[in-house]
């Protein structure tokens, strides 16, 4: 391989056959060696003419002119790259070496020469790098001759070769319609997108950024770059640094006199790792803000806190739901809107100072002309009025990096994804707060399948191994971690007379894969009952509708069994197979098929003889407690009805014998100790 940086030192050729002679107004066949000529061709053939001066012509705007001098002969030959042996190039300047150090290393492909004879021997090198192109001189004619590289195209453009001298000549430009241009010109400019087409020392045109590192484009030019990212509780600051929010804090993001936002953060799949919940942004000194939440939910709150009061416990107050979509709404100034990947915010100041927020649930991202936060001090900008109580967690070791290379990739690998599952697409948040940052697309990754997914407060939204948007539990619920712990879904199913209930946390189903909106008992038609608020499900049957279930009576029990499953098939599927079998049963007790009475006689005379004495005793039967409305003879009482017993008795005097009344009931046997025993007399 050779190089034009070598020709100040070495160049050498040697031809397999005699050189061809060239005649005026001649085509030259070059295709063995195509030639692009200051951006022009490549060129297969060129034509020549000898009127004064002699020319060398690849098209009507592209020509190599030799001096006008007596000329005695003129040949040229084209040399493969393999055949370039044995050539001494003589009286190199340093300029070739500063001509040709620009082009490529690559190995040269071909040579056309050009050989004369005016006052003494001209050799003329034109060696073809594909798009570069350089020529040698090596002639002494004279300081008064030269030769001359030309375009005569619009803004023409053209480079001289004095006779006397051996010198390198860079043939390599770009070019467009109208003009040629040099290594590192600008070709056209794009102001919206903040790039240049530029001419590379290769002769090709490339579009090129012209933002510098930390600057992104603003439109009519670049600014320097002010975004901050936190996924989960990795963040990357301004400057590129990464570090770790420590805690279950809220933490100022932003703060600035008419901008101030807060982050609240909540554990996920783990008890020691916060995830960023909702962001609180205030605009103005009143009480009202905006919040973004998980599951593409925002809503206003109509009291707060003041922006200067950053110690305040924010009150309740009255909250106001948004329903945003592509088309931006304002509110409290802010510019709302569901953008398809997440939710946008954009707020401009009295000084035309635009600050941008996104959030999808998982990622927060934040384009600000202030200071985001410093990754290093990150704990300077906890809001402990706006804490909650025990906020403060250890959490799992992590490595905080400072570099100024892959700062996401170092936020990604080693400050989140070393101690947290690759779950949950967090790997493409990452991948997505980097291409936000640097205003590109992320390809490769879908939207948060989580965006507008609604989960309730015990839970988070997660990818489930299905790839849809599911609720799981938060690791700290207690509820559903005792029955976590316990292997169960749910409390135990309970029973009663005649029927059997059972509830599931939907959460806790999900977690397993399982989609519990698609569960039912043994009969399909039988499906369980979603509560929305808590997101469980409740599953119910009773002896009249047994739902392919069980029902048996035992001796001291009645035992009710089913089985909660899905529909499942043979085709593959994320889903699997489902059938959790229960079981409850409750105690018998004395029961009676629901009666009516009918009362024969509304009046009973009785008598009753002992050693002592004769009386009479008399029953009768009211409706009301003053013994005024008698029920007739006949009449029916339902069970449970409350009805008034009179009883008389006679010949008795007060003061020698007292009645007491202990109990009243009837029983299905013909004896005071007969079981299913059923009382008509209570409360004496």
């Amino acid at each position: 391989m050779l190089s034009l940086l070598c020709l100040s030192f070495l160049l050498t050729a040697v031809c397999l056959a005699a050189p061809t002679t060239v005649q005026t107004n001649t085509t030259l066949d070059i295709s063995a060696c195509p030639i692009t000529y200051f951006g022009g061709g490549p060129y297969t053939a060129f034509n020549t003419a000898f009127s004064g001066t002699i020319s060398f012509t690849f098209s009507s705007t592209d020509e190599i002119t030799f001096p006008n001098s007596a000329v005695a002969a003129i040949h040229y030959d084209i040399l493969p790259a393999a055949n370039l042996t044995a050539v001494d190039v003589k009286n190199a300047a340093a300029a070739i070496e500063t001509t040709l150090r620009r082009l490529p290393a690559s190995a040269v492909e071909c040579c056309i020469k050009i050989s004369a004879t005016f006052n003494g021997p001209t050799n003329i090198y034109i060696f073809s790098y594909g798009s570069q192109t350089a020529a040698f001189v090596d002639a002494d004619i004279g300081a008064t001759d030269a030769f001359t590289f030309s375009y005569f195209g619009d803004g023409s453009y053209s480079t001289k070769v004095p006779g006397a001298f051996s010198q390198a000549v860079d043939l390599t430009r770009c070019r467009d319609d109208t003009r040629t241009y040099a290594s590192g010109e600008i070709v056209a400019t794009y102001d919206e997108t903040c790039s240049s087409d530029i001419c590379q020392p290769s002769g090709v045109v490339e579009l090129t950024n012209d933002c510098g590192p930390g600057q992104v484009c603003m439109g009519l030019g670049c600014g320097a770059r002010h975004s901050c990212s936190i996924v989960a509780n990795s963040v990357v600051d301004v400057n590129g640094d990464t570090g770790v929010i420590p805690d279950f804090c809220a933490y100022d993001i932003i703060t600035a006199p008419s901008f101030t936002m807060t982050a609240f953060l909540r554990e996920r799949r783990l008890t020691d790792t916060p995830f960023v919940d909702s962001v609180d942004i205030y605009t103005t000194p009143s009480l009202d803000h905006v919040s973004l939440g998980q599951g593409g939910n925002a809503k206003k709150t109509a009291c707060g806190r003041p922006l200067d009061q950053a110690t305040l416990v924010e009150v309740s107050g009255a909250d106001t739901a948004l329903t945003l979509n592509s088309s931006a709404v304002t509110v409290l100034g802010l510019e709302l809107s569901d953008n398809g990947t997440g939710l946008l915010a954009l707020f401009t100041d009295h000084n035309n100072i635009i600050t941008e927020v996104f959030f999808d649930g998982t990622l927060l991202h934040v384009k600000h002309t202030g200071v985001c936060f410093d990754a290093s001090t990150i704990s300077a900008v906890k809001n402990a009025g706006l804490s909650e109580s025990g906020c403060i967690a250890e959490l799992a070791s992590v490595e905080v990096a400072s570099v100024d290379k892959g700062p996401f990739v170092t936020a990604c690998a080693e400050n989140l994804l070393c101690g947290y599952p690759d779950r949950d697409d967090l790997y493409c948040r990452f991948k997505h707060a980097y291409a936000r940052t640097a205003g590109l697309s992320s390809n490769g990754c879908s939207t948060s399948v989580c965006l507008n997914h609604q989960c309730v407060s015990h839970e988070f939204c997660a990818v489930a191994n299905s790839g849809r948007a599911a609720c799981f539990c938060r690791s700290n619920d207690a509820t559903t971690k005792a029955f976590r712990k316990n292997g169960k879904y749910g409390p135990p199913p309970t029973c009663d007379a005649g029927s059997a209930s059972l509830e599931f946390y939907g959460c806790l189903l999900e977690e397993e894969g399982i989609n519990y909106r698609g569960l039912h008992l043994n009969d399909e038609n039988c499906t369980g009952v979603v509560d929305s608020d808590y997101n469980t499900i409740t599953f119910d049957f009773d002896t009249n509708t047994k739902c392919g279930g069980t029902y048996r009576s035992l001796p001291t029990t009645i035992e009710f069994q089913n089985t909660v499953q899905n529909t499942y098939s043979q085709t593959v599927t994320y889903e699997p197979k489902v059938a959790i079998i229960f079981s409850c049963s409750y105690n018998k007790t004395a029961e009676l098929t629901p009666l009516n009475f009918h009362l024969i006689n509304n009046f009973v005379t009785a008598t009753y003889t002992t050693d002592s004495f004769r009386f009479t005793l008399s029953i009768s039967f009211y409706y009301d407690a003053a013994f005024t409305s008698a029920v007739a003879s006949g009449a029916e009482l339902t069970k449970g009805q409350k009805v008034y017993v009179k009883l008389k008795s006679s010949q008795l005097r007060g003061t020698g014998l007292v009645l007491v009344i202990d109990e009243c009931w009837t029983t299905t046997e013909s004896s005071p100790t007969g079981a299913n025993k059923y009382s008509l007399i209570q409360s004496q």
